[in-house]
């Protein structure tokens, strides 16, 4: 999917989480949507897509939540989302139709800025229910190693899922905290010191059990690299 034009009337989209946990990347996203021909989006209206409680089995509640997501969304000609399973479920549950654009997206089309700092190991975290396939993921990968100058580690465990799964994490949270713990010292193993995604559900659940990592989301690890 191409990214919007200038001109166009945009939104940005704050999950839950993202506000929750780690507010001050909001305006990371923002700086970078400027640098990418988008400044002065406005602040969509609507606090969540629904995907909690689709997890949680409350399929009535999510389905609600996306009607007033695209409510609001139809006022804009694209909403930028900039976390990966959001963007995933608003696309299922066609909340919000083509105006929901990831903004990874649009960032690795139109930004060609490189950090100028000293290369460092980091852990690109994918989440399991992401917007992209394989393919997609690995030319992301690629433009994050070469945007921030980092060296992205392989994912150092066979499991894909970090454990926090929306409310498994709460329901189940022995097994998503030793499922994390696992993780972890892998990743420090590894040689990694710091922990990147755009997902802000699996880096909340990281920083609760990370030990001596840093944890980040990918925008406030971009612009903390002298992106934007």
């Amino acid at each position: 999917m191409s990214s919007p034009t200038p001109d166009a009337k945009t939104a940005l989209f704050v999950p839950c989480l993202t506000g929750a946990v780690f507010a001050r990347d909001a305006d990371a996203q923002r700086k970078l949507l400027a640098l990418s021909g988008y400044p002065g989006s406005d602040t969509l209206a609507a606090f969540c897509c629904g995907q909690p409680a689709a997890t949680a089995g409350d399929a009535a509640g999510s389905a609600t939540m996306g009607r007033a997501f695209a409510a609001f969304a139809a006022a804009y000609d694209a909403v930028f989302v900039a976390s990966a399973t959001c963007c995933a479920h608003l696309r299922q549950a066609d909340s919000g139709g083509d105006r929901v654009r990831y903004a990874p997206e649009v960032w690795v089309e139109r930004i060609k800025a490189r950090s100028e700092q000293a290369e460092i190991p980091i852990y690109l975290h994918r989440p399991c229910h992401d917007v992209w396939d394989e393919t997609q993921f690995r030319d992301y990968e690629r433009w994050v190693a070469e945007t921030a100058n980092v060296r992205v580690i392989a994912r150092p465990c066979r499991d894909p899922c970090c454990g926090f799964g929306g409310v498994f994490s709460t329901l189940f949270d022995r097994t998503a905290e030793a499922m994390m713990a696992h993780r972890v010292g892998a990743i420090a193993e590894a040689g990694a010191a710091v922990v990147v995604s755009a997902e802000p559900g699996c880096l909340s659940h990281f920083a609760a059990h990370a030990g001596g990592l840093r944890v980040v989301p990918l925008a406030t690890f971009l612009v903390s690299r002298g992106i934007a």
